[in-house]
């Protein structure tokens, strides 16, 4: 689930929420590699320049949630922890 909102007061200035859910995971019917369900908090920004540049910033991961990322055969591997990003974007 995600949503944006463009602030009244700064009509170029975006804010933004993604929400992922994931229900229990296992690897096989054994349950070797057995995970229960969780979320993860992602936010972001994005300011509108001029009508052909923008910025924008990420943070991903935002409630530092310790997760598997991938369960497959037995083993896991975790997700990143809290991470962020900036971007410049050019419209020509």
């Amino acid at each position: 689930m995600s949503t944006t909102y463009r602030l009244p007061q700064l009509e170029r200035f975006k804010i933004g929420a993604s929400l992922l859910y994931q229900g229990k995971t296992s690897s096989d019917a054994t349950n070797a590699a057995y995970q229960g369900g969780y979320s993860v908090l992602n936010l972001m920004s994005r300011f509108e320049i001029s009508k052909n540049l923008s910025i924008s910033f990420n943070l991903n991961n935002v409630l530092n949630k310790k997760y598997f990322y991938s369960i497959k055969q037995g083993s896991a591997y975790y997700a990143p922890p809290i991470n962020g990003s900036a971007s410049i974007n050019w419209k020509y």
